[in-house]
């Protein structure tokens, strides 16, 4: 296989590898809980714009658009997880079977 099936060419770039840090995944999971950046800041200890640069810095790394946009990615990528506690919501209980 030629080498240039491998390599990308002249004046194209090599598509990034996709990753956060664990200050930046912190913030986007409290940004899935609706935490403004404030709020964020917060509860990281951190100072409002210190938790706005970690947002930012997880949306240019994900290429994302905007902050939810960012979260949807992470979750569906597995950078965070949030389940039925985080949210403050029951799972859904189904019927018991009759027959």
């Amino acid at each position: 296989m030629p080498d240039s099936a491998i390599t990308p060419g002249r004046g194209q770039k090599r598509p990034r590898p996709f990753f956060l840090s664990k200050r930046q995944a912190e913030a986007l999971k409290l940004a899935a809980g609706g935490r403004t950046a404030k709020q964020i800041g917060m509860e990281m200890g951190i100072c409002p714009r210190t938790a706005s640069a970690h947002l930012q810095a997880a949306r240019r790394q994900l290429r994302a658009a905007n902050t939810t946009h960012a979260v949807a990615m992470a979750i569906t990528m597995g950078f965070i997880y949030v389940d039925s506690d985080f949210w403050g919501v029951e799972p859904a209980r189904t019927a018991p079977a009759q027959g």
